[in-house]
C-alpha cells in the first residue's frame, strides 16, 4: 500500500474549501484523503459533519465519487447545509450523504440495498470502532467488507489505548489482510489513566 500517489494539493489548501462549521463539528483523527486516488469511489462510514467527505471529494475529483453515511440527522444537517457551497468552491458536486446506521446499508429496501455491494475503492472508518461494542464492531466491519471491491482498501483511524491488538484481531476476523499501522507519538487524550493515541490501521479486501 505504500505505492499510493501523493495528493496533488496540501492539507491546508483542501481545508480552505470547507466551511468553519463543518470543521468545528468534526470529531475525526485520521487523514484518509491522503490515500485516495483520482477517479475512485470512497465511502466514509460515520461521516459526521462531512469534513472527510469534502476532503476526499477534492482528491477523487469529478471522475470519482464520495458517499458519507451517518445515523445522526443533526450532523448530516450540517454537512448538507454546506454541501452546495463546497461544490461551488471546488468546482464539482460528487458527494452524497445518507442518513442510516452503518449496519443497515445492506438491508434491501424497495429498490435494493442503500449502497450496492462492491462499489467502493476506499472505505473509511474514522473514530467509529473504538466506541462500539464487539458485536456491533463485527457488523460494521462486515458492512465495510461488503462495500469494498475485491482489492479495495480500508482505512481505520481511532483513538486507541491498550486495545490495539483487539482492533487488529477484529479486522482479521472480518477477512481483511495486508495490514499497515501508523500511531502518533503523542497521546491524543488520557481516559481512565490510559494514554490514547491517534492510530491509523490500513487493510485490504482480498483481490479476486
Amino acid at each position: 500500500m505504500s505505492d499510493l500517489p501523493s495528493p496533488p494539493r496540501t492539507h491546508a489548501e483542501l481545508l480552505a474549501a470547507i466551511p468553519a462549521e463543518v470543521l468545528e463539528h468534526d470529531c475525526g483523527c485520521g487523514s484518509a484523503w491522503r490515500r485516495a486516488r483520482e477517479g475512485e469511489t470512497a465511502i466514509d462510514l460515520g461521516c459526521g459533519s462531512g469534513k472527510t467527505c469534502f476532503l476526499l471529494s477534492q482528491v477523487v475529483g469529478r471522475s470519482g465519487s464520495v458517499i458519507g453515511v451517518d445515523a445522526s440527522a443533526e450532523m448530516l444537517d450540517v454537512a448538507r447545509f454546506h454541501q452546495e457551497a463546497v461544490a461551488r468552491a471546488v468546482d464539482g458536486a460528487n458527494v452524497r450523504f445518507i442518513e442510516a446506521r452503518i449496519e443497515d446499508l445492506g438491508r434491501a429496501g424497495g429498490s435494493g440495498p442503500l449502497v450496492a455491494d462492491g462499489c467502493a475503492d476506499l472505505v473509511v472508518l474514522d473514530c467509529v470502532l473504538t466506541f462500539v461494542q464487539a458485536r456491533e464492531r463485527g457488523a460494521i466491519l462486515a458492512e465495510a467488507m461488503r462495500l469494498l471491491r475485491p482489492g479495495g482498501r480500508l482505512e481505520v483511524a481511532d483513538i486507541v489505548g491498550a486495545d490495539l491488538e483487539g482492533l487488529r484481531a477484529s479486522l482479521e476476523g472480518s477477512g481483511f489482510e495486508h495490514f499497515e499501522m501508523e500511531r502518533s507519538d503523542v497521546a491524543h487524550r488520557v481516559i481512565d489513566g490510559i494514554p490514547r493515541f491517534a492510530t491509523t490501521m490500513r487493510a485490504r479486501r482480498k483481490p479476486a
